[in-house]
Order: structure tokens, then C-alpha cells, then sequence
């Protein structure tokens, strides 16, 4: 998979997140709205570490990407959900896991594709 393509995989991704938070808003789903948010924002996020990264190095732009951000987000939003545990703030644990969790989604797909 080419950064472009891959590019286009996050954009999409993002679209049906905002998508699907604006059905759930619509239906009086707040909660389930802001998750759905999150997953967009995490997806941006992948997209905002690949311009950078491709600025710096041309190949590898999605790798480097990815490596980035396990170095230097993923370890915040760990502690972030640790921080909300021990003072047993069920919302923030929630956005924390929502998106730690998509960002090992994207990593799947990302890693699947790398070995077709």
C-alpha cells in the first residue's frame, strides 16, 4: 500500500466516524457521538504524523508515521488512562480506551497491508 493509498484509507475512515457522530447526535446519542469523534480525531491524527513524517523522510512515510506516534502519543494517552483510573473517572477511562484502541486498529490494517 502506497502513503497515498493509505492516506485515502484514513480520510474515508475519518468521513464514515464524522458521518456516523452527526447520526448519533442526531438521535440524541451523545455519548456514543463523542466516541465516534474520537475515532476521527485519531485518524487525523495518523494523517497530521504522516505529513511530517513525509517532510522529513520520503520513504516509509506511513512506518514512520505509526513509530511516532507509539513513541511519543501513545505513551501519554497510557498514562492519561492510568491518571483517570486511579481517580476512578469512568468517562475519561472510556475516551483514553477508545482511543488507544483505534490507534491499534489503524496499526493492524496499516501492518496487514505491509504484508500483502
Amino acid at each position: 500500500m502506497t502513503s497515498q493509498q493509505f492516506a485515502q484509507y484514513l480520510e474515508a475512515k475519518t468521513q464514515a466516524h464524522l458521518s456516523n457522530a452527526d447520526n448519533l447526535a442526531s438521535n440524541h446519542k451523545d455519548d456514543e457521538a463523542i466516541m465516534e469523534k474520537i475515532r476521527a480525531n485519531m485518524y487525523k491524527i495518523v494523517v497530521q504524523f504522516m505529513d511530517i513524517a513525509r517532510k522529513r523522510t520520503p520513504n516509509n512515510v506511513p512506518t514512520t508515521a505509526i513509530k511516532r506516534i507509539n513513541t511519543y502519543l501513545l505513551p501519554q494517552w497510557q498514562n492519561a488512562l492510568a491518571e483517570a483510573q486511579r481517580h476512578d473517572d469512568h468517562v475519561k477511562i472510556t475516551h483514553e480506551e477508545v482511543k488507544i484502541s483505534t490507534m491499534s486498529e489503524i496499526i493492524k490494517f496499516m501492518e496487514g497491508q505491509k504484508s500483502e
